[in-house]
């Protein structure tokens, strides 16, 4: 009997050090599930990985350091659990201010700080482990709880049926032009131009006109403001998604959309230009994608120790790695479109569907193509940062509607966006200004850009939505019957 009690006292003692140990596991979990919980619509869980790699591997050299010094399981647990949850929340205390007394003064105070905490641990905590129990308590329950409250949203990612919406179209006339889709994320119609940035960008919309497009300065997608809502809708040539959907299940739609259904059943072979990897590459021939892409990994570096870490290497050689991969590969992108007419299928038409996140942000090139000051990516108070990116997507536009149309007059180019430029908003966001009356603003937001060259015909798209703009060019194309669509209520664009 006494020695079934000490056993069970022994027990009690390992699970007691297992827990107190397994704390530190917990802390450096929490921001990566918190990440993942708060963007469950859209994120998965495997893309937390990354982050909480470099998090088990930073707890490790935190936790050898605190043994060392404290020569205690408990204490150096104790240290570390502390310790962690400022490392990984480093840059968002820094952020709150460092703008008043400066980075490296916070710096020295904060591992000043961090030091004396260390001591007092060492020389006065007596019930450490107690003390461990109550912070592992405190960060599950802060998983559970924000586990249950995203609980509904992955249970709709789980349950979500998307409905497959497959329609064959027979072609009836012989001829099958080649076809070039463009989308240019955030580029601004004139009307949003002319109202944020006082520019008039007639200049690069006579050259295409002069080329034999047709335009329309008065285009709006009335159903959001959102990429995730807005290009689903454009390659299902209607509103499938949905502002007041998870973004998730928006997404879904961007499987096998029907825009690539009509085109592969009747014969044509689809090349991507896929910037971020947005368009789903499934069945198709990818001529040129994007090699890194933002995860909630990046989001979750970004407010810890490991970004502060970055910007120093940057400050040191007075660039950002990320802006210069970043720099490259929409460059790469860009000049793929420029050259695509050189790749399309010999034996097949071909429809070309090229999707480039520019000139929405980050703002890393200049009009001549060169890169920006790295810490200017999200500086919307400067203008000329939006501007001059456009600039240089226009200039590439120019080059790529040239090079077609010296190769083959006989093409059909169509050159949109999928939302306008969300100044008002962005400056709101970012700068604290006064909110702007989403009523009056709404409209400029969602003026987008709308081109169509089809065949040097005249084609009146004046004041049409993308998606009815599409329409009209494919009731061309097939000969089919697509009706105009009603615009749909216009959507008040707020930001969560």
């Amino acid at each position: 009997m006494i020695y079934a009690t000490k056993q069970v006292k022994v027990n009690e003692k390992k699970y007691k050090k297992f827990f107190t140990i397994s704390t530190i596991a917990f802390v450096i979990l929490y921001p990566c599930l918190f990440m993942y919980f708060q963007n469950a619509d859209e994120a998965k869980l495997i893309d937390a990985l990354p982050a909480f790699e470099k998090f088990l591997a930073l707890a490790i050299v935190v936790f050898v350091i605190c043994i060392i010094f404290m020569k205690n399981t408990g204490k150096a647990v104790l240290a570390s659990d502390v310790i962690l949850f400022i490392l990984t929340n480093f840059n968002v205390f820094l952020s709150k201010v460092d703008h008043v007394i400066g980075r490296k003064k916070i710096i020295v105070i904060l591992f000043f700080i961090i030091f004396m905490f260390m001591i007092l641990v060492k020389k006065k905590i007596r019930s450490e482990q107690n003390i461990c129990m109550l912070i592992g308590i405190y960060f599950l329950v802060l998983i559970a709880m924000n586990f249950f409250v995203a609980l509904p949203t992955i249970c709709s990612k789980l349950n979500y049926q998307k409905v497959e919406n497959s329609e064959n179209i027979e072609y009836v006339s012989e001829e099958k032009p080649n076809v070039y889709f463009f989308i240019c994320d955030e580029y601004a119609g004139v009307e949003g131009l002319e109202r944020y940035y006082n520019y008039d960008n007639r200049v690069f919309l006579k050259h295409i006109e002069e080329n034999g497009f047709n335009i329309s300065t008065t285009s709006h997608n009335y159903e959001s403001c959102s990429t995730t809502v807005n290009i689903p809708n454009l390659l299902n040539l209607e509103y499938v998604a949905s502002p007041d959907e998870l973004e998730a299940n928006n997404l879904k739609y961007m499987k096998n959309p029907k825009l690539y259904q009509i085109f592969k059943t009747n014969g044509y072979t689809i090349n991507l230009i896929n910037h971020t990897q947005f368009l789903d590459e499934d069945g198709c021939n990818v001529i040129a994608t994007s090699d890194v892409v933002d995860t909630i990994s990046t989001y979750i570096l970004q407010k810890s120790i490991f970004q502060l870490i970055k910007d120093y290497k940057a400050e040191q050689i007075e660039t950002s790695t990320d802006t210069q991969y970043y720099v490259s590969d929409l460059k790469n992108i860009l000049n793929t479109m420029q050259t695509c007419y050189k790749m399309v299928d010999k034996e097949n038409p071909t429809l070309t569907i090229g999707y480039v996140s520019c000139p929405h942000p980050p703002f890393v090139i200049n009009e001549e193509g060169g890169a920006v000051d790295y810490r200017n990516t999200s500086n919307w108070a400067d203008k000329s940062l939006y501007l001059n990116q456009l600039k240089y997507v226009n200039a590439c536009m120019e080059n790529a509607v040239d090079g077609i149309l010296q190769n083959d007059r006989n093409a059909i180019i169509i050159i949109q966006s999928d939302h306008g430029v969300r100044y008002p908003y962005h400056m709101m966001e970012c700068y604290g200004t006064p909110e702007y009356d989403a009523t009056i603003e709404t409209p400029y937001m969602q003026n987008i850009l709308n081109c169509v060259y089809y065949q040097g015909k005249e084609m009146d798209i004046e004041g049409k939505s993308g998606i009815n703009t599409l329409r009209i060019v494919l009731n061309e194309i097939f000969m089919t019957n697509y009706e105009m669509l009603d615009n749909p209520e216009k959507y008040l664009y707020q930001y969560k």
